[in-house]
């Protein structure tokens, strides 16, 4: 169930009782230098948010991305960005990275979640069993209904940045 509200967290279409997830909503990223990494995108996303008079505390990637970061070594075989012993949360130029396989793997979002946007959670997710529906009872039948109620408000879609590697 929750990866269901993830997806739509992020990139729900807004259509029927879908969510308008931030992915939609997010202002474009505005491209960078040629030959940029992916670490450098991430770094000129944060840029891009700054210059909308937000700050970013957050970073929204594939596995995929992180795994591939994780991985990036210098000459010596010394992992760049920390040691695998430990098991710290993983941090792209100081903000919080979130690895979800909600987001498409080639695409991030960047953006200040704690201020630009709000989850408005009506009913926490309740699971129902019953025998009374239609003919259930006689055909030995059980049905199964589970539901949340839940809300996103992007107060303001420029503090997120979205875009592919």
């Amino acid at each position: 169930m929750k990866v269901t509200e993830e997806a739509q967290l992020l990139s729900g279409n807004g259509t029927g009782q879908n969510l308008n997830g931030l992915v939609p909503q997010a202002t474009s990223y505005a491209g960078g230098a040629t030959g940029d990494s992916p670490i450098d995108t991430i770094r000129r996303a944060i840029h891009q948010v700054r210059l909308s008079e937000h700050t970013a505390n957050g970073i929204v990637v594939h596995p995929d991305f992180l795994l591939e970061i994780d991985l990036i070594k210098d000459s010596e075989e010394r992992y760049l960005l920390g040691s695998p012993i430990h098991g710290n949360q993983p941090r792209l130029w100081g903000l919080p990275v979130i690895a979800t396989t909600a987001m498409a793997s080639n695409e991030f979002l960047v953006g200040a979640f704690g201020s630009a946007a709000a989850i408005f959670d009506r009913q926490e997710a309740v699971i129902e069993l019953s025998t009374e529906h239609a003919d259930n009872f006689a055909k030995n039948m059980v049905s199964i209904r589970c539901e949340e109620r839940i809300g996103m408000a992007v107060f303001q879609p420029e503090a997120f940045v979205t875009g592919s590697f």
